[in-house]
């Protein structure tokens, strides 16, 4: 089903211009989305990798960089305003600077200026067979992160959920066991706020998926040579 509906990405991602990645297995809030497909911010990312600033996808040391953004505050204040001890501060922004998000003067942290969300577009897909309520709920929580979402489910699953998609703005399709991709509803777009935690975690999880994509071809190009 995930291959199938990965080959089908022009169905429904929506976009003007094709996405950057296709990523598999992406972590949100609580829950994890089967595919999302991406579009990155390119000034953004030019100016990530001038910094040198690779992908940070632990919560904890993403959220520390966070905590670093305004001021510049020690050890101990990343620890109270994330609720955890001070050494699991440190080893959160240990992380952190050692992916290049933040910098490190004396005692105290700030956040690097070039370390902000990397995403200028996002589609999340969940798929199941049957359990059409349950793909709703997770579908409905992508769109913390995602400009759209949609539910892909088998035929008698996408009958079932039309017009619970159709209420709360979650895109339907169906595929079928000959891997026919038919669209059903229409997700309502949405702009998400790209710069909170979760947004930005996800943007980090594309990061990475995609920069080992670039990897795992260039080592195919060589082997090929």
């Amino acid at each position: 089903m995930t291959r199938a509906a990965e080959a089908a990405w022009r169905r429904w991602w929506g976009g003007v211009f094709a996405p950057d990645v296709i990523a598999r297995e992406v972590a949100g809030d609580g829950a994890i989305a089967d595919l999302v497909g991406a579009r990155f911010d390119a000034g953004a990312l030019a100016a990530r990798e001038r910094a040198g600033i690779a992908p940070l996808v632990d919560w904890w040391a993403l959220s520390a960089a966070l905590a670093c953004r305004h001021g510049a505050p020690m050890a101990r204040d990343v620890a109270a305003a994330l609720g955890i001890s001070e050494s699991s501060a440190r080893r959160a922004l240990g992380e952190a600077a050692a992916a290049g998000a933040v910098v490190r003067d004396g005692a105290r942290f700030r956040t690097r200026a070039d370390f902000r969300p990397v995403v200028a577009r996002a589609v999340a897909v969940e798929l199941k067979l049957r359990d059409w309520p349950k793909a709703l709920v997770q579908a409905e929580r992508y769109r913390d992160f995602a400009d759209a979402a949609w539910v892909v489910l088998g035929a008698a699953g996408a009958r079932a959920a039309y017009a619970a998609c159709v209420e709360r703005g979650v895109g339907l399709a169906s595929l079928d066991a000959d891997g026919a991709f038919r669209r059903v509803v229409a997700p309502r777009p949405r702009r998400p706020r790209r710069a909170e935690a979760t947004a930005l975690l996800v943007g980090e999880q594309l990061l990475a998926q995609a920069a080992r994509a670039v990897r795992a071809t260039s080592s195919d190009v060589a082997l090929a040579h």
